[in-house]
């Protein structure tokens, strides 16, 4: 490395003082003094080296990029960010700390609709800290669309995916324990799929789900 030099510093005491403004990392490595007077002192005074360490803030260099995927499959999120080591990483989703999520991978197994949201992770080190870009993780979830009523009958419309099977399943009351399974599983044929219950006669409400099968 190249040496860097002040001269003409005027020791008007005892101590001297070098004062560095707006540091950068050229500037960073051993530093020394070299002290010498008027007095007919023909060998100069040299002294120890001093370390100079200039930390960097976090940045990050890539951002997280949000996605779309299907319920039961995996999601990750990566962020690569440079500064001064070491470097910390927590992710958030919607704002909320996730457990165990410290690295610059998440990986998320079987996604829900508990995994659906915004996220962003934190960088952090000794002297700083910054938070990337949210990434938003989007569930193709069955969406229902309408329940048409007729004749003791209710037919459920859905989103779907083409070539997926989907599953209806009902409560007569929502406090009841367990759904049933309305017979016959549906395939999906294209981007809205259908099936319909018939009401057993006295029944005066009844509570629907729709999920995606593996």
């Amino acid at each position: 490395t190249s040496a860097v030099y002040y001269t003409n510093i005027t020791l008007m005491s005892r101590t001297c003082t070098l004062s560095l403004a707006n540091v950068t990392t050229n500037l960073a490595g051993r530093w020394s003094v070299t002290v010498t007077n008027l007095g007919g002192i023909t060998t100069p005074t040299y002294s120890t080296n001093a370390e100079l360490v200039v930390l960097l803030k976090p940045t990050i260099t890539r951002q997280p990029q949000g996605q779309t995927v299907d319920p039961g499959s995996s999601a990750s999120f990566t962020v690569a960010a440079q500064g001064s080591a070491p470097l910390s990483y927590q992710w958030f989703l919607n704002g909320n700390p996730v457990d165990g999520a410290t690295q610059t991978n998440l990986l998320l197994a079987s996604v829900g609709a508990a995994e659906q949201g915004s996220y962003t992770v934190v960088v952090t080190n000794l002297v700083g800290r910054v938070e990337s870009a949210a990434a938003v993780l989007t569930v193709r979830l069955p969406r229902i669309l309408g329940i048409q009523q007729q004749s003791g009958t209710v037919t459920l419309e859905w989103t779907s995916i083409p070539a997926r099977s989907y599953r209806v399943q009902f409560k007569d009351r929502l406090e009841d324990p367990q759904w049933i399974d309305l017979p016959g599983d549906v395939l999906a044929t294209e981007a809205v799929s259908r099936k319909t219950d018939a009401i057993p006669p006295g029944k005066s409400e009844r509570y629907y789900r729709v999920s995606l099968l593996p």
